[in-house]
């Protein structure tokens, strides 16, 4: 152990070294053996390129203030286990820590930084502490992260891009992933009721790869176009509040809010019809000139509609559930065919038109004994009205009923 300052040319390690002090090295030489290496001080140097060759466990710092700095680049993939605190960089030169038998701790807050180079996560990471990631060419996840132990928050810079090739990232903290990814697999982001946020695009490497997001009482952002080179799979997102630009859709978008949440960009379909459904109390708004061509379902909370083509092509039709509604505003016409089922919410109406001068021209079937309400605006309805049910229509302004077939009011 060497409890004081380390300045040296050379170090040539075979047994369990700790540098408990600040270390410069020149050359670092690890063999290939069953003992510990631990950087212990507050500033360590390493000027070459270092591969940890030992298969005990390697250490870089334990305090979130302490640095290490590998000039020449770092490889550690032959230990049993990689402890970091504070911040782990290099000059420019790739780092590659762990793989599928060297996992990752953080035993403290930890940055790693690579500059312009790569920086490569291949084991598994746990430790409830922050963990930032800053390199701007590729960032990339190849082990679960936060399976045992949490960070408490992760965080990537801007100018590189990142790459998920991992199932699972969970925090207990905020997620921000500010340059475009790219999802390799199925994956799963779990936050702890914590926001996660994607400020660049997020495409998918095929429109099989699946995307869950688990935000709880966390909101949700996509900044970029979702799936824009290549769609994702079935995408599933459980949130508060879900902001969004333009989705391309492969299979099923499974929206759960429980607060206000909006799409604003064109949803559209990938290499098969993109299919939409909406669940939770939140209201969510379409307000883009959509064109998937699969259905729209509202099982709970409110659908919010500002253009004429926000529920896509007609082809797909739209239902909507008892206890839920569909939200008409802007003065526009709707062509999309509907069943209804009950009075919305609080008896607000399955469809209600909320503002401006709108005409319904897709065919409405009742599905259950419904209601529809007018809060305000001059309102047309001129599709056919398909009724085996009662149908109860409320209207504070003008409303039009023109292509009733059979129908109890």
């Amino acid at each position: 152990m060497f409890s004081a300052n380390v300045s040296a040319t050379t170090a040539n390690l075979a047994a369990t070294t700790t540098f408990a002090g600040d270390t410069t090295l020149t050359t670092l030489t690890v063999q290939s053996a069953s003992y510990n290496v631990i950087f212990n001080g507050s500033s360590n140097t390493i000027t070459n390129a270092a591969n940890f060759q030992n298969t005990g466990t390697v250490t870089f710092g334990n305090a979130s203030g302490d640095s290490s700095l590998f000039n020449g680049g770092l490889t550690t993939t032959a230990p049993s286990q990689i402890n970091i605190g504070g911040t782990l960089q290099t000059s420019d030169d790739a780092m590659s820590l762990g793989d599928s038998d060297t996992p990752i701790v953080l035993v403290a807050n930890t940055t790693l930084n690579t500059g312009s180079a790569a920086l490569t996560l291949n084991a598994t990471v746990n430790g409830a502490y922050t963990l930032t990631l800053n390199s701007t060419a590729a960032t990339t996840f190849a082990g679960i992260i936060g399976g045992s132990a949490a960070p408490t928050g992760i965080n990537t810079n801007a100018d590189g891009t990142v790459v998920f090739n991992t199932t699972a990232i969970t925090s207990a903290g905020a997620q921000l992933y500010r340059e475009n990814a790219t999802i390799g697999g199925n994956i799963t982001f779990t936050t702890g009721d914590n926001d996660i946020t994607f400020s660049g695009t997020l495409d998918s490497v095929s429109d099989t790869k699946t995307l869950t997001i688990v935000a709880g009482s966390g909101d949700t952002t996509f900044s970029g176009t979702v799936g824009g080179s290549e769609a994702l799979g079935n995408t599933t997102i459980g949130v508060a509040g879900l902001t969004a630009s333009a989705f391309k859709v492969q299979g099923t978008l499974a929206i759960t809010n429980s607060a206000t949440s909006e799409i604003d960009g064109v949803i559209s379909d990938g290499d098969s019809a993109g299919i939409i459904t909406k669940a939770g109390a939140g209201t969510l708004t379409l307000s883009g000139d959509n064109t998937y061509t699969g259905a729209t379902t509202v099982n709970a909370g409110t659908i919010a509609i500002s253009h004429a083509d926000s529920l896509g092509g007609t082809s797909g039709a739209t239902t909507v559930a008892s206890g839920a509604a569909l939200s008409i505003s802007g003065g526009i016409t709707v062509a999309e065919p509907i069943t209804i089922s009950g009075t919305g919410i609080s008896s607000g109406g399955a469809i209600v038109f909320t503002g401006g001068n709108n005409t319904y021209s897709g065919a409405i079937t009742l599905g259950a004994t419904s209601t529809i309400v007018s809060s305000s605006g001059a309102q047309t309805i001129s599709g056919t009205v398909n009724a085996g049910n009662g149908l109860t229509i409320t209207a504070n302004g003008n409303l039009v009923v023109s292509g009733l077939s059979l129908i109890h009011i």
